[in-house]
C-alpha cells in the first residue's frame, strides 16, 4: 500500500533536546508514564500473567462487611471481594478501624477456588459486670445458654436456697426454675428445663427434679439407698442427657465420687467413674458432641484438670493445674475444636528448668497443650496462654496478662510470637478464669472476689466482642 505523503524521521539537535529536557510539560509527561507503567506492574501484570483457566480464584467475606483485604502485603480490595491470585501460598489479611486484624494462610492451585470467611472481633470489648440479683445474694454459677444468653445460679443467705435466672443482651433478667430449691440446679441449654436436686425421704439431696414452667416439676432419678449425697448436675449439649455428681462417705474415713449419666427421657443412670477426690462444683467444659467432658477435681489443695468420655467412661488425668488453690475458679482452662476431636488446655510447663521452683519459688509458666482422640495425652503445643478458646474459623485465641492490671486477648499459633488483638478492661487478680462462648463472640471472666469488699465470691464479667449489644 502506498501512502500519499512521506514520513521523514529525524533524530532531534543537542539545542532541541536541552530546550526539551527545560520544559516542565515534558518531566510531567515521563513521570505520568512511569507512574501508569507501575500501576501495571503491581496490579494489572500478576493477574494477566497467568494463564486462563490455570489461576486460582478467592472469595473474601467478613462479619461486619467493608474490611480492608491485603493479600501478600498489598491492599487488593474491600470485602465482600472476589480475586483472582497466582497459584501458590499466600498470606490473607482483613483490617478495619476498630476491629482486631484477621490472618489467614492459604494455598491455593491453579484453578482452584477458594473462599476465606473472618468474624471481625472488636478490638475495644464491651464489659458488663454481673451482679446478683439481690443484694447480699451471691452467684453460685454462671453459664452460656445455646442462644448467647447468660443462666445465673444465685445463692440466697443464711441457708443453701438456690434460684435460676435467665439474663438476656439487654441486662434483663428473668426468673426460671422450681419455686425453691436447696442445691445444685442447672438450665438446660435451651433455657427451657432446669434440673435440680432435691431431697427424697431423708434429710439428704438424692433425688433430681425437671421442671419446665416453673412449678416443682417431677422427679427422674433417684439414688440407691444408703448415706451417698448428690452434690451437682450439668446438662449435656444435647438437652437430653446429664451428668449428675454424687459423694459417700467411706467406713475408714475419706469419701467417694461418682459421676453418673442421665438419660432424662428414660430415668437410667449409667456409672462412668469413681473418683477419691471431690469434683469443683460447675467446672464442667462441654465437647461439642457431648460425648466427653473435662471437669475440674480437688483432693485437699490440689487442683487437676480430669476428663470422662460419657460413651464408655474412660477417665484421663491431663494434667495438675495448681497445689495451693483451696478456693478454685470454676472454669476450666479447656477449648475443644469446632469439631470436637482435639482439645487444648492450659497447665503449667513441664519443663524441668522451669517448674523447678514451683514448690519453693516462682511458678512456672502456664502453656497450652494438645490432646487428640488418637494421642490422649496433652502434647506441648509450645505456645504461653491461658483461658484458650477455639474460633471456628480454625483460630486459636487465649487470655494472657498485659502490662499493669489489664488482661489481653491473643492470637497463638505455633512457631510463631502471641499477637495481641484487645484488651479485656478487668482488673485481674492473682487468678482469673473463663468460659467461652465462641458462636456469639462472647466470654464469661471469673476473678478472685475483692479483699476489700471482704468476699472470697468469685467476680463474675460479660465480655463481648461483637458491636450489637440486643439479641
Amino acid at each position: 500500500m502506498q501512502f500519499p505523503f512521506t514520513v521523514v524521521v529525524q533524530p532531534p539537535s543537542r539545542a532541541g533536546l536541552r530546550r526539551l529536557l527545560r520544559a516542565w510539560w515534558a518531566w510531567a509527561l515521563g513521570g505520568a508514564l512511569l507512574a501508569a507503567a507501575a500501576a501495571y506492574a503491581f496490579v494489572w501484570a500478576p493477574a494477566q500473567s497467568v494463564q486462563p483457566g490455570a489461576g486460582a480464584s478467592l472469595r473474601v467475606e467478613s462479619v461486619p462487611d467493608g474490611a480492608a483485604v491485603e493479600i501478600d502485603g498489598r491492599t487488593r480490595g474491600r470485602t465482600p471481594a472476589s480475586l483472582t491470585l497466582v497459584p501458590g501460598a499466600h498470606m490473607v489479611r482483613l483490617r478495619r478501624d476498630g476491629y482486631a486484624d484477621v490472618t489467614h494462610s492459604i494455598t491455593v492451585g491453579a484453578g482452584e477456588a477458594v473462599a476465606v470467611t473472618a468474624e471481625l472481633w472488636l478490638r475495644s470489648p464491651q464489659v458488663q459486670r454481673l451482679r446478683p440479683t439481690f443484694p447480699g445474694a451471691t452467684i453460685a454459677a454462671a453459664g452460656f445458654l445455646r442462644d448467647g444468653r447468660v443462666a445465673l445460679t444465685v445463692a440466697l443467705p443464711p441457708g443453701d436456697e438456690r434460684q435460676a435466672w435467665l439474663v438476656d443482651g439487654r441486662g434483663g433478667a428473668r426468673r426460671v426454675g422450681p419455686p425453691e430449691a436447696h442445691g445444685g440446679l442447672a438450665v438446660s441449654p435451651d433455657g427451657e428445663q432446669v434440673a435440680y436436686l432435691a431431697q427424697g425421704q431423708g434429710d439428704r439431696l438424692d433425688e433430681v427434679w425437671l421442671t419446665r414452667d416453673g412449678s416443682r416439676g417431677a422427679r427422674r432419678y433417684a439414688v440407691p439407698a444408703g448415706d451417698e449425697r448428690l452434690v451437682d448436675l450439668s446438662w449435656a449439649p444435647d438437652g437430653r442427657h446429664l451428668l449428675v455428681v454424687s459423694q459417700q462417705p467411706l467406713a475408714a474415713g475419706g469419701q467417694r465420687t461418682r459421676i453418673r449419666w442421665l438419660d432424662t427421657a428414660a430415668g437410667e443412670a449409667r456409672e462412668l467413674v469413681e473418683l477419691p477426690s471431690e469434683v469443683v462444683p460447675g467446672s464442667y467444659g462441654w465437647s461439642p458432641g457431648g460425648d466427653a467432658v473435662a471437669f475440674l477435681a480437688r483432693a485437699g489443695q490440689l487442683i487437676a484438670l480430669c476428663l470422662v468420655r460419657t460413651t464408655d467412661g474412660t477417665f484421663q488425668y491431663l494434667a495438675d493445674l495448681s497445689r495451693d488453690d483451696p478456693t478454685p475458679l470454676p472454669f476450666p482452662p479447656v477449648a475443644w475444636s469446632p469439631d470436637g476431636r482435639r482439645l487444648l488446655y492450659a497447665a503449667p510447663s513441664q519443663d524441668r528448668a522451669a517448674s523447678s521452683g514451683w514448690l519453693f519459688g516462682a511458678k512456672p509458666p502456664v502453656v497450652l497443650f494438645l490432646a487428640e482422640a488418637a494421642q490422649p495425652l496433652g502434647q506441648p503445643w509450645g505456645v504461653e496462654g491461658q483461658a484458650p478458646a477455639w474460633r471456628e474459623d480454625g483460630g486459636v485465641v487465649a487470655l494472657g496478662r498485659g502490662q499493669g492490671s489489664a488482661l489481653v486477648l491473643r492470637a497463638v499459633e505455633p512457631g510463631q510470637e502471641p499477637r495481641d488483638l484487645a484488651e479485656v478492661p478487668v482488673k485481674n487478680g492473682s487468678a482469673f478464669a473463663a468460659r467461652w462462648d465462641v458462636a456469639h463472640a462472647q466470654l464469661l471472666l471469673a476473678t478472685n472476689g475483692s479483699a476489700a469488699a471482704g468476699t472470697s465470691q468469685p467476680e463474675y464479667w460479660l465480655v463481648r466482642f461483637r458491636p450489637e449489644v440486643g439479641r
